[in-house]
C-alpha cells in the first residue's frame, strides 16, 4: 500500500492553515459589521447622546477585540496544524516501519525457500562450503573418476578370480578319472557290425568324456569304405554314441569270371563281393577288362561302370525290379537285360525317363511278342518280335 509523503502532508497542512485564516477573517468582519449596525442603531435612536469621543473609543475597542481574537484563532489554528502534522508523521513512520518489517520477513522467507531448493537440487552447493563453483565441479569430476576407476578395478578383479576358478576347476576335472568312458553304442550300421565299428573306432583306454579324441575316432571310421560319414556324441556320465552313415551298395560289378566287387551309389569300391552280395544286388557285367584294379575306398573311374550306376539311380523302382543285369561295355553302349529275357539297347544314361516310358509302352502293346527293344533314340524307339527272331534263325 503506498504511503503519503511528508511533502503531501505538509501541503495539506498549509491548505488547512490558509482555510483557518480565511474563516477567522470572515468571522471578524461579521462581528465588526454587526457592531457597526448596532452602533448605527444606537446612533439612530440616541445620536444626540453620543459624543465623538465615545465613538472613537468604541471603534478602538472593537479593533483591539478583533485583533486579539484573530491572534488567538491564528495560534489555535497553528497549534492544530502542528498537532495534525505530528500525528501524520507518526502514522507514516509507523506504517513505514511496519512495511519494512513485512519486507524483511518476506525476504527472509524467500531466502530460506531458495536455500532449501538449492540444497535439494545439489546438496554440495559451493555457497554452503565457501568454495568456488569451478573448484566444486572439478572436485566432483575427480570423485566420479575415482569411483569409476574403483568400479573398473573391482570388476576386473572379479573376472580374474572367476576365470582362475573356472580354469583351475576345468584342469582338475580334465586330468581326473571322472566321467570315464565305459560304454560305446553304435547307431546307423547295417552292413558293418557294431563290433567291427567299435574295433575300427579304437577308443583309447582310460578316455573320459572330457579327454575323448572324437576327431581321431571319426577319422578312423571314415577310412572304412563302407562308412560315408561318422560323428560321435557324449552321453553323461560314462557313454559315447557313434553315429554311422553307411554307403549304399548300388550293384556288384563282375570284373572277370572269378572277381566281383561291390560298388556304392557314389561309385566308390566297397569290398569284394560275397555270394550274398551277388544275390541281393544288381549285376553289372561285360565291363572293360582294361580297368584299373579296384581298391577298397577308391573311386571307380571307368566310364561304362559309372554310366551303369547312374542309369540304375535314374530308373524307377518298378523298372529296376525287372532288371537281371546291365552290360556296360562303354558309356554309350549300355544294354539292359530284363528278367523276362528281353534285351533293351539303352545307349547312354541321358533321357532315362523318356526311354523307360517307351519301353513300358512297347511291353504293354506287344506283351509276350517282343524280344528286343532299342531306345537309344528316345523319340524313335524300335523293336523286334519273337517271330522275326524265329524267321531269322530258320
Amino acid at each position: 500500500m503506498p504511503f503519503p509523503s511528508r511533502s503531501r502532508i505538509e501541503g495539506g497542512s498549509s491548505a488547512s492553515k490558509t482555510g483557518s485564516e480565511d474563516a477567522s477573517f470572515e468571522q471578524n468582519l461579521s462581528s465588526a459589521s454587526r457592531r457597526k449596525r448596532e452602533g448605527a442603531d444606537l446612533s439612530g435612536t440616541g445620536r444626540t447622546a453620543l459624543s465623538a469621543k465615545d465613538k472613537e473609543r468604541s471603534r478602538k475597542s472593537s479593533e483591539a477585540a478583533m485583533t486579539r481574537q484573530e491572534r488567538a484563532e491564528q495560534r489555535q489554528a497553528e497549534k492544530a496544524s502542528r498537532q495534525n502534522l505530528t500525528k501524520a508523521d507518526k502514522k507514516i513512520a509507523k506504517l513505514q516501519a511496519k512495511n519494512e518489517q513485512l519486507v524483511a520477513k518476506q525476504q527472509k522467507k524467500e531466502e530460506k525457500a531458495q536455500q532449501k531448493r538449492t540444497e535439494e537440487a545439489d546438496p554440495r552447493d559451493p555457497r554452503r562450503s565457501g568454495r568456488r563453483l569451478g573448484d566444486t565441479r572439478a572436485a566432483e569430476r575427480a570423485e566420479r573418476n575415482r569411483k569409476r576407476y574403483r568400479s573398473y578395478v573391482f570388476r576386473i578383479a572379479i573376472v580374474i578370480v572367476v576365470a582362475f576358478v573356472v580354469i583351475f576347476g576345468a584342469m582338475t576335472l580334465y586330468r581326473s578319472d571322472f566321467l570315464l568312458v565305459k560304454n560305446v553304442h553304435v547307431e546307423g550300421a547295417t552292413h558293418l557290425s557294431s563290433s567291427e565299428i567299435t574295433e575300427t573306432a579304437a577308443v583309447a583306454e582310460g578316455s573320459t568324456l572330457l579327454r575323448l579324441d572324437s576327431d581321431g575316432i571319426v577319422s578312423r571310421l571314415e577310412e572304412s569304405p563302407w562308412v560315408q560319414e561318422a560323428h560321435v556324441t557324449r552321453e553323461f556320465p560314462d557313454s559315447i554314441v557313434i553315429h554311422i552313415t553307411e554307403r549304399e551298395p548300388a550293384a556288384v560289378v563282375r570284373i572277370d569270371k572269378n572277381v566281383r566287387w561291390v560298388i556304392s551309389e557314389d561309385c566308390a569300391w566297397l569290398s569284394l563281393a560275397t555270394d550274398e552280395d551277388w544275390k541281393n544286388n544288381y549285376h553289372i557285367i561285360d565291363v572293360n577288362t582294361a580297368i584299373s584294379k579296384p581298391a577298397s575306398g577308391s573311386i571307380c573311374t571307368d566310364d561304362g561302370i559309372v554310366a551303369a550306376v547312374t542309369l540304375l539311380q535314374g530308373l524307377s523302382s518298378d523298372f529296376r525290379d525287372q532288371i537281371k543285369n546291365i552290360s556296360a561295355e562303354s558309356a554309350a553302349k549300355l544294354s539292359v537285360k530284363l528278367k523276362n529275357g528281353i534285351t533293351v539297347a539303352w545307349g547312354d544314361p541321358d533321357e532315362t525317363e523318356l526311354k523307360e516310358a517307351a519301353v513300358w509302352a512297347l511291353l504293354d502293346e506287344y506283351q509276350g511278342k517282343v524280344s528286343y527293344i532299342n531306345v537309344r533314340i528316345a523319340s524313335r524307339p524300335t523293336y523286334r518280335t519273337l517271330q522275326e527272331d524265329e524267321g531269322g534263325n530258320s
